[in-house]
């Protein structure tokens, strides 16, 4: 009886093994670079509720226009955050 070699499954399993290894290692260093997403969309929209509240409608409202193109840019125009910053838009238009 001819017994099959498995010198070649166990070589090839030892470098599957050791690229996944690598890959599990190496991940996280790379995907919060990949995956974040920026904040740059929320600073801008607090930054237009401070200034609505204060009474500064002309510059809240250019930063809520801002925080509303960063959000659409990162998040896409579906995202149900992206209505929150037109809401918060909204709202100072109301007040002015």
């Amino acid at each position: 009886m001819v017994r099959p070699s498995t010198t070649g499954v166990a070589a090839t399993s030892r470098k599957f093994f050791l690229f996944a290894v690598i890959l599990l290692c190496t991940a996280p260093l790379f995907s919060s670079d990949l995956f974040a997403q920026s904040d740059e969309w929320k600073r801008h929209s607090q930054q237009a509720r401070v200034l609505r509240d204060q009474g500064d409608y002309n510059r809240a409202t250019e930063s809520a226009q801002k925080a509303l193109e960063s959000a659409e840019r990162e998040l896409g125009a579906d995202h149900s955050d992206v209505a929150i910053v037109l809401n918060n838009l909204a709202a100072i238009y109301q007040k002015q």
